[in-house]
């Protein structure tokens, strides 16, 4: 096999990858209304074949058919030589004769098969129109024929060989991470609650140094991805991973509560992050596809999609929102509609079904975990006070990381309509067995909107509505529709470069979905809010953009109390290699009554390609956050400090 990979590496680098430069172009006297104008055009630029030494075959006329034979016969002479050229070179190295020059499968690509093909075609073709006088010049005409017909071949039997190898792909990731604070460090082990609480990252995890280098962390991650063909349909692939990131950092959860580096076993463990097939099926000309085994699954922000729970560190599969899931799912379509419909159990590791929509319970924003309803009451005497139902008689901070729904399914259904548009719907049905002898169920749906009216107009929404039920009890929790509902509506207006977009959303104070609908400061999936907001982008130049945002939205349950929400950032690229971008965000508590709580925070990043492959940034993080009147959104005392991150990636 890799003999055969040699051979097509060294044929694709010698017929494909070689451009002669020529003056004027080439032939530039053939006369273009001849169809082997082209033919001859395009084996040139592949240096198959040359004129005379002008480049040109004699001048302004056009060519006879000695001339077109005689090129076509130094093309399949050319050919044939750079073949046994290729043969000659891959026994070399295969006895150690010459130093080996390996070419990556990966780099052997369709293009390069498909430029292989057009060769021998354009070739074929050429052989055929100009039979006759090849054979006059003493050519074996059925000769030639049998050669390039045996080439056709190889290149077939090779193209498959290198279609069924398995394509090998990885990346990873090394970084470092301190924190510090240089004010508030007296209360940085007081105990979570509205009357203590703990200074935090953004993420909420605790900032519990004052010397940035005193508690620094190296986080490691790799991924080694297989893909391999195991028919001319179907594919398996698998990912691995190792490192400290998911099962230290993360710490198997996609809770924000727990420590960095909380004991979650042997960090280094190899284990498969996805393992799965997929392949077409025949269901009556539908279409249809099967993914079988492990694999990544979501559906739209406010049904199902996997929460990001760090702010620092880049990382495509805990980034990229999908849930591992192990299972099957189905792909087709009928009529004029689209459906992917899934069934299977969540990882108990890492992702675990799970909502981080809630309540602003201190040092546990973001930590909900299907445990049920939590609301913002507002008091006779105009404060608010936030309340937790636990259907599952456990006590908020004893609450376990794993997750109450562990299997569900759901189909999604989409659809073209006028205006360049698209409708979806969305089911989703989730069920905890956990919590025994009963065990709780979640229902999910909603539909999703994109169109484009105007040339200058989009407009893109999205509804979901919530509802948790047990296996005998039925529809549980007394809380209105409305409630348990999310509406989220944008209009985007394109403006040459500059895009402004505004934006409405309600997310009820019961709405709880397995998705990720953003996050305001420390809060991730915010609920009880109404509101209003903007935003922008424009991009100066190829090197220099700009984004801002703007939300102010009112607590549903009490409406005196507002958050004002505004976040920016500027990219600027030094050079081809080099980038900084710079950011800020400030989310302010303003309550009824009494003073603000401010959020703010300033970032600072350095980046730096080597190639395009290997990359390096650096990440700083400046906090100041302010206590206020504002009940339970974070610690009753101020603080200002930091995060600092550096992170090299590779990707082969």
């Amino acid at each position: 096999m890799m003999r055969k990979l040699a051979l097509l590496a060294s044929v694709a680098a010698a017929m494909v990858l070689a451009r002669p430069a020529l003056a004027q172009g080439p032939f530039a006297d053939v006369p273009t209304d001849h169809w082997a104008y082209d033919a001859v055009n395009e084996l040139a630029k592949a240096g198959i074949i040359n004129g005379y030494p002008d480049n040109t075959f004699g001048g302004k006329r056009a060519l006879t058919r000695y001339e077109f034979a005689i090129a076509t016969q130094r093309g399949l002479q050319e050919v044939q030589r750079r073949i046994d050229a290729a043969i000659a070179k891959h026994e070399q190295e295969k006895h150690g004769v010459t130093p080996p020059q390996p070419q990556p499968a990966s780099e052997v690509t369709k293009q390069d098969f498909d430029r292989l093909r057009s060769d021998v075609d354009q070739l074929r073709r050429l052989m055929t129109e100009f039979q006759d006088t090849l054979a006059a010049l003493g050519t074996d005409v059925d000769q030639l024929k049998r050669d390039v017909a045996a080439l056709g071949e190889r290149l077939h039997a090779l193209e498959n060989e290198v279609h069924k190898m398995p394509k090998i792909s990885g990346d990873a990731m090394i970084g470092f991470r301190g924190d510090y604070l240089s004010t508030g460090s007296l209360h940085r082990a007081t105990a979570a609650g509205p009357a203590g609480g703990r200074a935090t990252d953004i993420d909420n995890r605790a900032i519990a140094t004052d010397n940035i280098l005193q508690n620094a962390r190296s986080i490691y991650d790799i991924d080694l991805g297989i893909t391999a063909r195991l028919s001319d349909v179907a594919t398996a692939k698998l990912l691995l991973n190792a490192g400290n990131y998911i099962q230290g950092y993360l710490n198997n959860s996609l809770s924000t509560v727990k420590e960095i580096g909380s004991p979650t076993g042997v960090f280094e463990n190899v284990r498969p992050y996805y393992l799965y097939i997929d392949t077409p099926i025949s269901a009556g000309g539908l279409g249809a596809s099967i993914t079988v085994g492990k694999f990544g699954q979501q559906f739209t922000p406010y049904t199902l999609r996997k929460v990001v729970v760090d702010s620092y560190f880049e990382n495509t599969k805990t980034d990229d929102g999908n849930y591992p899931i192990t299972g099957g799912r189905v792909n087709f379509k009928i009529g004029g509609f689209g459906v992917q419909a899934y069934a299977g159990q969540h990882s108990i590791d890492y992702s675990p079904l799970t909502s981080t929509a809630g309540s602003l319970i201190a040092d546990r924003i973001g930590d909900r975990l299907f445990r049920g309803n939590t609301k913002i009451v507002r008091n006779a005497d105009g404060t608010v006070n936030t309340t937790l139902s636990d259907p599952n008689a456990l006590a908020a901070a004893a609450l376990p990381a794993a997750a109450l729904i562990d299997q569900s399914a759901g189909v999604h259904v989409t659809a073209g309509i006028p205006f360049k548009g698209r409708v979806g719907a969305t089911f989703v049905r989730g069920a905890g067995t956990g919590g025994k002898p009963t065990f709780r169920q979640l229902d999910v749906y909603g539909g999703d909107l994109a169109l484009a009216p105007f040339k200058l107009l989009r407009l893109e929404g999205e509804f979901s509505h919530t509802q948790w039920r047990g296996e005998f009890t039925g529809r549980t929790g007394n809380a209105p529709r409305e409630d348990r509902e999310a509406w989220d509506g944008r209009v985007i207006v394109p403006l040459g470069k500059l895009e402004l977009s505004g934006r409405y959303r309600r997310i009820g104070p019961d709405f709880d979905a397995p998705g990720d609908w953003g996050k305001i400061g420390r809060w991730f999936n915010p609920t009880n809010i109404e509101g209003y907001g903007g935003a922008l982008r424009y991009p100066f130049s190829r090197r220099l953009s700009l984004v801002g945002e703007g939300n102010v939205y009112q607590i549903i349950g009490a409406r005196n109390n507002e958050i004002h929400h505004y976040k920016a950032g500027l990219k600027f690229g030094l050079t081809s290699a080099n980038s900084v971008d710079l950011g800020a965000e400030q989310v302010s508590w303003i309550p009824a009554v009494g003073g603000t709580n401010r959020e703010r925070y300033y970032n600072i990043g350095l980046g730096h390609d080597f190639n395009p492959n290997t990359s390096f940034k650096v990440l700083y993080q400046y906090i100041d956050y302010r206590a206020g009147a504002f009940p339970t959104v974070g610690p009753g005392f101020d603080y200002t400090g930091g995060v600092a991150v550096t992170e090299f990636s590779v990707k082969f």
